[in-house]
């Protein structure tokens, strides 16, 4: 059962601190399938797409990979996509290239959790 989404404010209230502070079991397990997942083929293809770059071995450090993660996940583009509309004086492409690098300053400095960057995914669509 999904306690976010639980008619009950005190499952919420549980959900929420769960999130915010995981079992340390469940959140070593998590570091570990991440780990493993990372290694695979598919995430390979996953950073490829996300890099805008059909090279499959291309990798990146975690800042270089984290804004280019950024942009894929807040506007479906890949940052060289935003960079490019940005010189071309794309103004919508500028504003959202601004909220990329927003967002990865509070990243870079601890005061965001890459888990709680707000993403088009996160967005009700009607």
């Amino acid at each position: 059962m999904d306690l976010s989404r639980s008619p009950s404010q005190a499952d919420r209230e549980e959900a929420e601190y769960l999130k915010r502070n995981p079992p340390e079991d469940l959140a070593a397990a998590l570091r570990q399938a991440g780990e493993e997942r990372r290694k695979t083929s598919l995430a390979r293809q996953i950073a490829s797409t996300i890099l805008g770059s059909a090279d499959p071995s291309l990798a990146l450090g975690d800042a270089g990979f984290m804004m280019h993660w950024l942009a894929w996940n807040k506007w479906g583009k890949t940052l060289e996509q935003l960079i490019d509309e940005d010189r071309r004086g794309v103004e919508k492409s500028s504003r959202r290239l601004l909220s990329v690098q927003q967002e990865f300053q509070k990243w870079r400095y601890g005061k965001q959790d890459a888990e709680n960057v707000q993403t088009k995914f996160d967005r009700e669509h009607s």
